[in-house]
């Protein structure tokens, strides 16, 4: 029973010393097993811990004790569950909205200027999607240079990997129609392949200013083939 107690702790322990975060437990799908394994551990780590050689207590004190062990006891559950709460919640949301695997992601919100945007969520995403709206527009938008690009290498993270050699994997966008079937001036353009590093840039500034906004859409598994401009849309 030592053995097991010792053990059962210090592999809580270890997990905690390690910086696993409640997301982390999220993500592998063992929030379930946490408030049992922590209530597991204190309540057979309590129970040794008042078991000492050098002092036999009377029943009358066992009982005190046990008692009082148990009502502790009975906030490690609540205390556990409130920790990892926002946790759930958002790992909910995610899933919820994106599925498991895909990578949604709001690069430029009205920008007017060149920029590049900040390194992007990988999670080993091989298909790359951008959606290049310009909200406030009522005519085609022309004259643009948006693109995806990769790099294989990074030595400056702190920085969005400024000094990595990044390249391009997408066709340039260089205009964004208005299409008979939506009010939206939009496009869309699509790159595969599985790179460490991904980002968005557009090289020039927006035509007379126009803001635009551009978000980026990564999946595990291409799903999508081409895209297809048609008369009044475009289809992926």
């Amino acid at each position: 029973m030592k053995r097991q107690t010792v053990a059962l702790v210090l592999r809580v322990l270890a997990a905690a010393a390690a910086g696993v975060g409640a997301h982390q437990w999220a993500e592998s799908q063992q929030i379930g097993h946490v408030a049992d394994l922590v209530l597991q551990a204190v309540t057979i780590g309590g129970a040794f811990l008042l078991r000492s050689p050098r002092d036999t207590p009377s029943v009358v004190t066992r009982a005190v004790r046990a008692h009082k062990a148990r009502r502790r006891l009975r906030l490690v559950p609540l205390l556990v569950s409130l920790a990892l709460a926002p946790h759930l919640a958002r790992a909910q949301r995610a899933s919820e909205l994106l599925g498991p695997g895909a990578v949604f992601e709001r690069v430029f919100t009205g920008i007017t200027a060149a920029t590049d945007s900040i390194v992007l969520q990988n999670r080993g995403q091989s298909q790359h999607v951008i959606v290049v709206t310009f909200p406030g527009a009522v005519a085609t938008v022309s004259g643009l240079e948006v693109r995806i690009e990769a790099a294989l290498e990074c030595t400056d993270p702190s920085t969005e990997c400024a000094a990595a050699q990044w390249f391009p994997i997408s066709a340039d966008v260089t205009s964004a129609p208005l299409l008979s079937a939506t009010p939206l001036v939009y496009t869309i353009a699509t790159a595969y392949g599985p790179f460490p590093y991904i980002r968005v840039t557009s090289k020039l500034p927006t035509p007379g200013a126009e803001p635009m906004t551009v978000d980026y859409v990564g999946n595990l598994v291409p799903i999508i083939p081409a895209v297809i401009l048609t008369p009044d849309r475009i289809i992926l």
